[in-house]
């Protein structure tokens, strides 16, 4: 206990400049950070260990610590003779006190108020609800209420300000295992180590996505009259020579970091049996692009088809990784596809509102 009492120490002693549980949350919050947005993909269990206590403590301790940030004393005194002054009174909720326990079940409990609505602004804000942009708004929320609250304090006496008991904590369970029989502290640690393993189960399953619902989701989208992209009025009717401006829309879904490869053909197919055949086509565009997990990528681009014909197909080849040597819709990844027409005459473009997936 010797080397946990020369820790305990050394953070009293920083205790009355700096508040530790305030500085031990921003330091929870960075190895948070390091894992969810850099660690592998390998070390679930580890994400959901320090990722568990930012969603359902931290947010709501924070808060709670904004409320009452004085020290709590079983007679309700704050062990000091001089005053409260006017600005303390201001700037920490007057004298306010709850214990520990308290505390706790409250962070608990604001933490299911604060998360959900971090995501309301977040998707107000950006107009989506993505891990990425909810970890940014944590990561600002956290750091925003740990400054507040490192100031606030500071215009606390000293021996009024909320600081964490570790030397009384480290007594606690100092005794807590070393009391009473053998089998009584055998069984004392089951029941800790119980309690873990149960926390962190359940925070697995919250949190680790589960692998058979990672996807992929692709549309074609145009322009309506009022500028806004809608995955209706494609034109069916194209000239030699002409384009016509298009969207592909591709959302990654797949809780890592994927590289897509599109291909776009134009294909003569003959139907027969309730069978088709690609009996010719052309290329018109191939590309790629990196997608971060939970982003959205879209690819503008223009159709200016050389083949003409009627009831041509127009096949968008969705790819993870590299395209193959025969780019086809059995062994694309997605795939959509858009019936049209091409013709050398000057008639105009004529709209239909259905694409083919």
């Amino acid at each position: 206990m010797s080397t946990l009492g020369n820790v305990v120490r050394y953070i009293e002693r920083i205790e009355f400049t700096i508040p530790s549980d305030l500085v031990g949350t921003v330091l929870l919050l960075a190895v948070a950070d390091v894992l969810l947005f850099y660690g592998p993909a390998e070390l679930p269990l580890l994400k959901v260990l320090f990722g568990l206590p930012m969603v359902l403590f931290v947010p709501g301790y924070l808060v709670v610590a904004l409320l009452f940030p004085r020290r709590y004393t079983p007679d309700g005194s704050d062990h000091s003779s001089r005053p409260a002054q006017s600005y303390y009174r201001g700037l920490a909720f007057g004298k306010s006190q709850i214990t520990w326990k308290t505390r706790a079940i409250l962070s608990v409990g604001m933490s299911f108020v604060v998360v959900p609505l971090l995501g309301v602004v977040v998707a107000l804000l950006t107009g989506s609800v993505v891990e990425q942009s909810i970890l940014m708004a944590m990561n600002v929320f956290v750091i925003g209420a740990v400054v507040v609250g490192t100031i606030q304090r500071l215009y606390i006496p000293a021996e009024k300000r909320l600081t964490v008991p570790l030397r009384e904590w480290a007594q606690s369970t100092s005794e807590f295992f070393s009391g009473g029989s053998r089998v009584d502290s055998i069984l004392s640690v089951v029941f800790v180590v119980s309690v873990v393993v149960a926390v962190g189960v359940m925070g697995f399953a919250l949190l680790s996505p589960d692998n058979g619902e990672t996807y992929t989701n692709v549309a074609l989208l145009t322009e309506d009259e009022n500028g806004s992209l809608v995955a209706s009025g494609y034109p069916t009717d194209f000239t030699t020579g002409e384009g016509s401006e298009m969207v592909l829309r591709v959302e990654n879904y797949e809780d890592a970091e994927t590289t897509y490869s599109v291909v776009v053909e134009l294909q003569r197919v003959s139907i027969a049996d309730n069978s088709s055949t690609v009996t010719e086509e052309t290329q018109l565009l191939r590309t790629q692009e990196t997608v971060s997990a939970g982003e959205t990528w879209e690819y503008p681009h223009t159709i200016s088809p050389t083949m003409e014909g009627e009831n041509l197909r127009l096949a968008y080849h969705v790819y993870k990784g590299e395209v193959p040597d025969d780019p086809n819709m059995e062994n694309s990844y997605r795939n959509l596809h858009l019936w049209i027409s091409v013709s050398d005459s000057g008639e105009s473009a004529s709209m239909t509102s259905e694409v083919d997936q």
